[in-house]
C-alpha cells in the first residue's frame, strides 16, 4: 500500500518568499529535501534537532582538560593540606570556564 492511500487531508499554507527561504535553509541543513516530510515532522513533532557531534566532541574534550587542571590543583591542596587564595580563584575560573562551553552548546545554531 502507498504512502499517500492513507494521508487522505492535504493542508495548503502561503508563505513570503523570505519565510519560503528560511524553511528551505533548514531543511537543508536537517538533510530533509521534502517539503511535506519537513512540514509533517515540524507540525507533529514541534522541532527537528540536529546535533552537531564535532562541536560537542570539542567541548567535551576542553572540559576533560579542565578537569585535568582542577584535579592537579586538588592534589596539591590534598598534598600540601593547604588552601590559598590563589587555589580558590584558580578552581573558580576553570569552573566559569565549564559554564561557558555548556552555553556555548546550547547556543550552537547549525
Amino acid at each position: 500500500m502507498s504512502v499517500f492511500r492513507y494521508r487522505t487531508k492535504s493542508v495548503a499554507l502561503r508563505i513570503t518568499e523570505e519565510e519560503y527561504e528560511m524553511i528551505r535553509k533548514k531543511m537543508q541543513l536537517a538533510g530533509i529535501n521534502t517539503f511535506s516530510i519537513y512540514a509533517r515532522k515540524m507540525l507533529i513533532d514541534g522541532l527537528i534537532v540536529e546535533v552537531n557531534d564535532k562541536a560537542f566532541d570539542d567541548v567535551a574534550m576542553q572540559i576533560s582538560r579542565i578537569g585535568n587542571n582542577i584535579n592537579q590543583v586538588v592534589r596539591r591542596i590534598n598534598k600540601d593540606d593547604h588552601y590559598d587564595k590563589e587555589d580558590g580563584e584558580l578552581l573558580r575560573k576553570k569552573l566559569e570556564e565549564i559554564w561557558q562551553l555548556l552555553r556555548s552548546i546550547r547556543l550552537v545554531r547549525p
